[in-house]
């Protein structure tokens, strides 16, 4: 970087009622009409505008958590007798924004997930009662209503369709339970793939922290174009980057919970966007730029019956060329259940045409996750594992690890696991082959515990937010008493 040595010896006083800007940029040898061209925004107008439209959402659920009794030594505590499931209250805190007069208020899904008592506190303080009208889970959306005592003021809905990376947007929420709190920066990407196939996030360095969530986004004409849901950080605080729902999705969502639940599509297969290498092998010509590769097709579903095969290449859905990984399963969700889609497939050298009748999403997906959490607890060693509540991140003070709910009863648990780590332990890192390793919430600690199959393992656990962290070991190869005796019956 060059300095440019500057004497301001010239300067008059009467230069002291011009632009500090055009100084500056006069000393440091920039064209000063660049910086006269282009100041911060004035937020505060903005702000002014909207900042009554969006509230503080107090949600309550009781949650139902299994006792075990404290492990006596020389007892499998596997064959202790089993104490009745206890119940606990939990709190959270998100925010909403106000959609009409009426008190409809749009939010996130999993602020109001699983609440049996939610509190709506608008801008002057006043408190209510809301009930929630729907949610839909895949794309974090939730709609909820109170009944208030006069005429509300509505968000101005926007778009989030001609977006453009680099403008200025401004969030507004209660991060923190620090209510009314605004928040700046630009939109840093669009179209950004997360934690759901089914949106297209928009990625924001304005900084959004927990309790932000459900509040809008909102662009310079103060208009909503976003809601504000994740946060991109390894901590689980504001670390430069945070996720917002587009504002046309969520509005679409809107309206079709206002009559039921969220219907989608379902085609019935299993696939993976190609690599350069594949495309090479199956020899895709280059005017098609993308394509799925169907790597399963579920019998009986409707791509079954259309004929779809395993190795078939999806390169476009009803008219619309599949080019990017979430494109497909976007198309085939928005596709309305029971009608016929018509799609193309890339298969021996040739472009096939099929239609296919589009189930619904719902019952297949519930089964399969089911299925899969039964089968990922029985090879993350035994254990049951979820993410840390809002309630649990205050009292532990981390926003990252996973909380032990309790064990698989038969599964190969070692014995010294059982003992040493109580169910609601705060798990907040494993040690394994000499490496400390670190990890943000359950389901990335299962993906750790799945790749191991033997050997000395490490927790770093908290039994209780009072007691300090400390290291539980366990060798995953030794053999209790039980299974030396049955090796020793199966000798003879």
């Amino acid at each position: 970087m060059r300095i440019f040595p500057v004497n301001l010896s010239f300067c008059p006083v009467s230069l002291a009622r011009r632009s500090v800007a055009f100084l500056i940029a006069v000393c440091i040898g920039l064209p000063p009409s660049s910086v006269q061209a282009h100041g911060l925004p004035d937020f505060t107008v903005l702000v002014e505008q909207n900042r009554e439209s969006v509230v503080s959402i107090s949600s309550s659920s009781i949650v139902r958590e299994q006792q075990f009794p404290f492990p006596f030594p020389f007892l499998d505590p596997r064959l202790m007798p089993q104490l009745p499931p206890r119940e606990r209250r939990r709190s959270g805190f998100g925010s909403g924004f106000i959609l009409s007069e009426d008190g409809y208020i749009l939010t996130n899904e999993h602020v109001v997930r699983g609440a049996t008592e939610l509190k709506i506190e608008l801008f002057d303080g006043s408190e209510y009662e809301a009930e929630v009208i729907g949610s839909d889970e895949l794309t974090d959306i939730a709609l909820i209503k109170i009944e208030p005592e006069s005429k509300l003021r509505p968000a101005i809905i926007g778009t989030a369709e001609n977006l453009k990376v680099g403008e200025w947007v401004i969030a507004i929420g209660s991060p923190l339970r620090l209510k009314n709190t605004v928040t700046a920066g630009i939109v840093s990407a669009i179209e950004r793939d997360a934690s759901s196939v089914y949106v297209p996030f928009i990625q924001t360095d304005a900084a959004v922290n927990p309790g932000n969530s459900g509040g809008p986004l909102l662009n310079l004409k103060g208009e909503v174009i976003g809601i504000n849901s994740q946060i991109i950080s390894p901590t689980g605080s504001f670390a430069g980057y945070s996720l917002a729902i587009p504002i046309d999705l969520a509005i679409g969502i809107h309206h079709k919970l206002r009559s039921g639940p969220v219907k989608r599509g379902l085609l019935g297969v299993k696939f993976g966007i190609l690599t350069d290498e594949q495309r090479d092998v199956m020899q895709l010509p280059g005017i098609y730029e993308g394509g799925a590769l169907v790597s399963e097709v579920v019998p009986g579903s409707g791509a079954d019956k259309a004929g779809v095969e395993i190795g078939d290449v999806i390169i476009s859905y009803n008219g619309t060329p599949i080019k990017d990984m979430p494109d497909l399963p976007r198309q085939v969700a928005a596709t309305k259940p029971g009608s016929t889609a018509s799609f193309q497939v890339w298969r021996n050298g040739e472009v096939i045409k099929l239609q296919a009748q589009i189930g619904e999403l719902g019952e297949e997906t519930a089964a399969a996750e089911e299925e899969e959490a039964s089968e990922l607890a029985s090879e993350t060693l035994g254990m049951v594992l979820r993410d840390l509540s809002e309630e649990e991140r205050q009292k532990f003070e981390t926003a990252v690890g996973a909380i032990l709910e309790g064990f698989v009863p038969g599964s190969s648990t070692p014995d010294e696991l059982v003992a040493k780590i109580p169910p609601g332990s705060l798990i907040y890192r494993i040690v394994f082959e000499g490496r400390t390793i670190g990890f943000r919430d359950a389901a990335q600690l299962s993906g750790f515990l799945k790749k191991i199959k033997g050997g000395k393992i490490g927790f770093w656990i908290k039994a209780s937010p009072e007691q300090n962290l400390i290291l539980v070991t366990a060798d995953l190869d030794a053999k209790s008493d039980d299974e030396d005796e049955s090796q020793l019956d199966d000798q003879q």
